[in-house]
């Protein structure tokens, strides 16, 4: 998988811009000479069939549906740093509120940019949620078909929030004041580290819902 580097700058940081033409590809880090690029996708994909029994257009449990699709993804957001990236997240469907628990920011890390992605099944956008209190000031990133939540709605929306300001480092994070049909959340931590290697952390965002043509159907 191919991946253009963005240009460094006379600084230790600088940003890249959509013109630099990174191609998205799966999260990692790729080595670049003297410089490390960690693509980070935020974007949810979901397999068709996770309540096969009740989902009438997936097909058979070993077939898959004729289902999938989304607005896929689109370049966010980069930074150029000695440093990387971490995320945790939590589970929110049929939940009211939620925490999550990051615990994976090197001692001596200091935070650069923190955001908090989810997404909801519904037939209309609906983008509230707090964190630790303050009602957040969400984009929507995305769209794609319901991975099989019956009843709930036809559309998959995906929405990001910047949450630096918020996000100190290691510690509990609540969620609260999201619909109920809320698939979860995540938060993706960006940090600089002088013993680290210099790298692109490149964000792109975005919702696609995959068939993969085989899923486990449970009861």
């Amino acid at each position: 998988m191919a991946l253009r580097p963005c240009n460094q700058g006379k600084g230790a940081r600088s940003s890249c811009g959509k013109g630099q033409n990174l191609i998205p590809a799966a999260p990692g880090v790729f080595n670049m000479g003297q410089r490390e690029d960690a693509m980070i996708l935020l974007t949810f994909v979901f397999a068709f069939g996770a309540n096969g029994h009740d989902c009438t257009d997936c097909g058979a449990p070993l077939e898959g549906g004729g289902r999938h699709g989304g607005t896929g993804m689109s370049f966010y957001y980069a930074d150029t740093l000695h440093g990387n990236y971490t995320t945790a997240g939590v589970a929110l469907f049929y939940s009211s509120s939620g925490n999550i628990v990051l615990g994976t920011v090197p001692s001596g890390a200091t935070v650069t940019k923190a955001f908090l992605v989810w997404a909801i099944v519904a037939n209309a956008a609906n983008s509230s949620m707090t964190f630790n209190g303050t009602p957040l000031a969400a984009t929507a990133t995305g769209t794609s078909p319901t991975p099989c939540r019956a009843g709930f709605g036809s559309t998959t929306y995906a929405y990001i929030a910047d949450v630096t300001a918020l996000v100190t480092g290691n510690g509990t994070y609540a969620l609260a004041g999201f619909p109920t049909y809320t698939e979860g959340a995540s938060l993706i931590v960006i940090y600089d580290l002088a013993t680290d290697p210099l790298r692109n952390a490149v964000v792109y965002a975005g919702s696609y819902t995959l068939e993969g043509g085989i899923y486990a159907e449970y009861r």
